[in-house]
């Protein structure tokens, strides 16, 4: 049962950024679609976009644009969740925790990353360098639930005055 569900890349940032984008995902956007790699899989992975490595001293953190939107239902959410392979074996983790991706939010996905590790480590530049998963989530609301605002911005918006 479709569920109107599905990722798109934004073409137009993608394009903006074509000095820092790999040759490869300009040539075929569709290749930074995240997919599951296996029928196991809980999450849907996101490939790093760039043609030039990241290196993190300890301490140090960045913000990786993924220039991929997630169209989600009202009633859903995106959960984000670092890799196995950055979080255990390099110690980098995203620094708000967990992402969760609210279905009014319409812009492309920021990847926030901090090393809390004692080394210098690298997200590398490749074309299967896949640095975050995202987990798909039905949510309930309660019965007196009264919200009826409306998100006017990005990441943050949501937040009280």
């Amino acid at each position: 049962m479709k569920k109107g569900i599905r990722f798109e890349i934004d073409l137009e940032k993608l394009m903006m950024n074509k000095d820092l984008v790999r040759k490869e995902f300009l040539e075929n956007p569709d290749l930074l679609l995240p997919k599951r790699a296996t029928k196991g899989s809980a999450g849907y992975d996101l490939k790093y976009p760039y043609n030039k490595s990241v290196i993190l001293n300890p301490g140090d953190s960045c913000i990786i644009d993924s220039f991929v939107k997630i169209i989600l239902p009202e009633g859903y959410r995106a959960d984000m969740f670092v890799r196995s392979n950055l979080g255990i074996k390099k110690h980098i983790v995203l620094s708000n925790g967990t992402g969760i991706i609210d279905s009014d939010f319409k812009e492309s996905i920021k990847i926030p990353l901090i090393n809390i590790g004692t080394e210098e480590q690298y997200i590398l530049s490749s074309a299967d360098t896949r640095i975050v998963q995202i987990v798909l989530n039905k949510y309930e609301l309660t019965d007196d639930d009264d919200a009826d605002g409306e998100r006017t911005g990005g990441i943050g918006s949501t937040d009280s005055k």
